[in-house]
């Protein structure tokens, strides 16, 4: 690493030098009230020393690499950016205001006059730039963007707490902002460096995420030089996280590149797994976006059966824990092609590997739920999930090692579910009962928006004397897979805590199958209940045998 400097400086000097938001960095994200915290904090510094005291009240660390002039933020972006708001808020508002004016806008080099150009440059979406321009030098402060929120709120709260002051109390709040609160720049050479100082440094911004890092690496390692290539990228990154889950698919590459190296031991930490060996599991950038993307399409569109689809939404939505994902997308990964249809990039399974998968689908669910409910441990099922992804990935038999002593853990989950001991499992039990139901049209089943866990006999309320249940026999039957039924949400809000003959009204409109089933009783009695519980074990039962 070559030699840092870090030098504490007064805001007035820290915003004589321009400063870029380069394009790996995320979107300003701060809230009014992270706004108006650091805001108070100055007010309250101010109202306690005064502007007479030498010492400097300290807003935490900026981490930046110099690059042709400017200074590229790696840390800090949140505060600094908040910080010119805040000046532009005081020259609003100020008496003297040539001292601010150089703080917001950057002057010609020759001339040394102050031209229309922010002292903050954002290279992160275009929409960034133009918002906090059009606030900075076109004083429009009208909108609903971040920028315009935090800045309105910040003028509010200044002119509130100017309100009965006077004008030499407000020149030298503006001038204890100016000379009085400091933070640290911290200066690197290079963008390695900046990131490595990053990760020593504690601060108070929103720090960077594991993929903001690996984001700055792949654009460093691939487009630095080709800003067609740089925007390509960034382009494709947005897309890739307009969910905010770019990081859960960096997991996911890192256990498929794991069991294409047939890697089986315990995995690293993410960072250290992507940095490591100069950053060769980035590269080339291209063949990571590619990977991220063939991931991702699977994680939205779901291109299999209507079954399949819900199975999938078993092991995904109702997950004892996120290892029983990784073996599905390891087989996606590993089969899924790309085509082209009516001009659009498509992932799909060959036809001959449908069946095969829908299998994997079944024996998944199986092997981690029965696991989750015998032992209620994630690290049960960790060496299994490398040994199944690896095999996968290296054309083996992996069921094998679903097998391997599932009849132990089995004889565990056949006692607990007896028990009634379904743990965090229990929903995802009554969605599988519904994929069974031999009568169920699994599309509709599917396109079931928001699904449910109904409580036939209302959990709401506690014991009410329904239909002549005993309070006995209430607390026994509960929480029962007897008692549970899945169900469409907003139907099930308005059933809610009704007695059976009334829930039935919204029960006939429904698409799952479980839930008409219910239509074929007068009423819900112990009985009836007691029936339908041994029913489904038995279903539950036979459905986790594996053979």
């Amino acid at each position: 690493m070559k030699a840092i400097v870090a030098t504490p400086k007064k805001i007035k000097s820290i915003f004589q030098d321009t400063y870029v938001i380069p394009d790996f960095q995320r979107p300003y994200s701060w809230e009014e009230e992270q706004c108006l915290t650091l805001l108070n904090d100055i007010i309250d510094y101010f109202e306690e020393k005064g502007n007479t005291s030498d010492d400097e009240y300290y807003l935490g660390n900026i981490v930046f690499y110099c690059e042709k002039g400017k200074y590229n933020v790696i840390d800090g972006q949140q505060r600094l950016t908040t910080l010119l708001l805040l000046l532009k808020a005081l020259y609003s508002k100020a008496a003297i205001a040539k001292a601010l004016e150089e703080c917001i806008k950057q002057k010609d080099t020759l001339t040394g006059e102050l031209i229309n150009k922010m002292k903050i440059e954002s290279n992160v979406i275009e929409e960034d730039y133009n918002e906090l321009q059009d606030i900075i030098l076109n004083d429009n402060f009208v909108g609903d963007s971040r920028f315009k929120k935090n800045y309105n709120k910040l003028l509010e709260r200044l002119s509130e707490w100017m309100r009965n002051r006077s004008s030499d109390e407000i020149n030298n709040f503006i001038l204890t902002v100016l000379n009085n609160v400091g933070m640290l720049p911290i200066e690197c050479s290079s963008l390695d460096d900046a990131l490595v100082i990053f990760n020593t440094v504690n601060n108070r911004g929103m720090p960077l995420s594991d993929a903001d890092i690996f984001k700055a690496l792949m654009i460093k390692e691939g487009t630095a030089k080709d800003s067609k290539k740089r925007k390509e990228f960034v382009n494709r990154w947005n897309a890739l996280n307009e969910d905010e889950y770019i990081e859960g698919y960096f997991r996911i590459l890192m256990h498929m590149i794991r069991a294409e190296n047939n890697v089986i031991d315990r995995e690293i930490g993410l960072r250290k797994f992507y940095e490591k060996d100069s950053h060769n599991n980035l590269k080339p950038y291209e063949n990571v976006l590619l990977s991220l993307e063939k991931i991702k399409y699977f994680d939205d569109e779901y291109p299999i059966t209507s079954r399949m689809k819900n199975l999938w939404s078993v092991i995904y939505w109702e997950k004892p824990n996120d290892y029983a994902c990784y073996p599905i997308f390891a087989y996606w990964y590993k089969y899924a092609e790309l085509h082209e249809e009516d001009g659009e990039n498509i992932w799909k399974l060959p036809a001959d590997k449908m069946d095969e998968f829908e299998k994997l689908l079944e024996a998944t669910i199986k092997y981690y739920f029965v696991n989750a409910i015998a032992y209620n441990t994630v690290n049960k099922v960790k060496d299994t999930t490398y040994k199944v992804c690896a095999a996968i990935m290296h054309d083996k038999n992996y069921l094998q090692f679903y097998t391997e002593n599932y009849s132990v853990a089995y004889d565990i989950f056949k006692q607990k579910i007896e028990l009634y001991e379904y743990g965090k499992c229990r929903k995802g039990l009554v969605y599988l009962l519904a994929i069974l139901n031999e009568n169920q049209d699994q599309e509709a089943l599917y396109n079931v928006d928001k699904k449910d866990l109904e409580h036939i006999l209302p959990q709401k309320g506690g014991y009410n004397n329904y239909n002549g249940w005993s309070e006995q026999e209430y607390k026994e039957k509960l929480n029962t897979l007897g008692n549970f039924v899945l169900f469409e949400k907003p139907k099930n809000i308005r059933a809610s805590n009704d007695f059976f003959a009334k829930k039935k009204k919204e029960y006939e409109t429904s698409d799952i199958q479980e839930v008409k089933d219910l239509l074929k009783l007068s009423d819900w009695t112990y009985r009836e209940c007691e029936e339908r519980e041994k029913q489904k074990e038995n279903e539950i039962l036979e459905f986790f045998k594996m053979s």
